[in-house]
């Protein structure tokens, strides 16, 4: 006897589900077998520049950069908190924009 191995592997965040069907043709008719599958959509944080140098900064004077947070994967991202680690006096956190949604891929 055959053996048929459906897979399902989606590949479309905005998708919710996906259903299809397998169709088998033979000599007694045809005979179909539906396939339906639930996608979960997952978060996934990028953040660009993942470092950055200051370089050189003259004692009072100070310098800032833009550090970007995006949502690159298909489901809700939500950043409890954002905090400076391993801090020296000499770092500070300027300002903040909330919140951060999927980015539309359709």
């Amino acid at each position: 006897m055959p053996v048929v191995t459906p897979i399902f592997a989606p590949t479309d965040g905005n998708l919710a589900a996906a259903e299809a069907k397998i169709k088998f043709v033979t000599n007694a008719g045809e005979y179909f077998v539906e396939l339906n599958g639930k996608i979960l959509t997952q978060p996934e944080l990028t953040v660009t520049p993942e470092e950055y140098d200051f370089k050189t900064v003259t004692v009072g004077k100070s310098a800032t950069t833009t550090i970007t947070a995006t949502n690159t994967g298909s489901g809700e991202l939500t950043i409890s908190e954002i905090d400076l680690a391993e801090s020296k006096d000499v770092f500070a956190l300027e300002s903040m924009s909330f919140p951060i949604k999927r980015k539309n891929k359709r």
